[in-house]
């Protein structure tokens, strides 16, 4: 995860407020999630990961930090953390850790010999990063199709802004 991007995404172009954010991003909650890796265990394995995670750790750390949503990030994260890299091949439209639908598309050009073609990425705000084959799909309600989708184009920064008519769920491609 870019801290910095995020920040900026934030933030704004107030370098002070990116800069504290990043350090917040960096120092607590990254530093929490990693100290959680050893101390978490899927008890079963399920599809999302999180589902088989024991209710008492985020109990926990919803007292220590009063927030139910700054808990949630910080076993999401750690899951990612510790099993990102043992989940294969993946193509669901919700992540496999955390069971969220990705929160941005990153397009990239990938190169097959004298032709290239796009290629899009899901990101998940956990870290877990994988293909994604269908670019007019909404990951919340399944809809399909580019009539279901208005779009927006910001051509100074490159970037496409779609969102899905039937939920407004947002997705971004450069």
């Amino acid at each position: 995860m870019d801290v910095a991007v995020l920040s900026r995404a934030i933030c704004g172009t107030c370098e002070r407020d990116v800069a504290q954010l990043a350090n917040f991003f960096d120092r607590y909650l990254e530093e929490e999630a990693r100290g959680l890796v050893d101390k978490i265990e899927v008890r079963e394995t399920r599809t999302p990961l999180v589902k088989g995670i024991d209710k008492s750790v985020l109990k926990g750390l919803e007292e220590k930090y009063g927030s139910r949503r700054i808990a949630k990030y910080l076993v999401r994260r750690a899951l990612y953390l510790k099993y990102g890299n043992s989940i294969g091949e993946y193509r669901g439209a919700r992540c496999p850790i955390c069971g969220l639908p990705p929160t941005l598309l990153v397009k990239s050009v990938e190169d097959i010999g004298i032709f290239s073609r796009d290629v899009y990425h899901a990101r998940c705000t956990c870290g877990f990063k994988w293909r994604w084959d269908e670019l007019y799909l909404c990951p919340k309600c399944s809809a399909r199709g580019r009539e279901n989708f208005s779009i927006y184009f910001v051509k100074d920064l490159g970037v496409r802004f779609m969102r899905c008519k039937k939920v407004r769920l947002h997705s971004c491609c450069g």
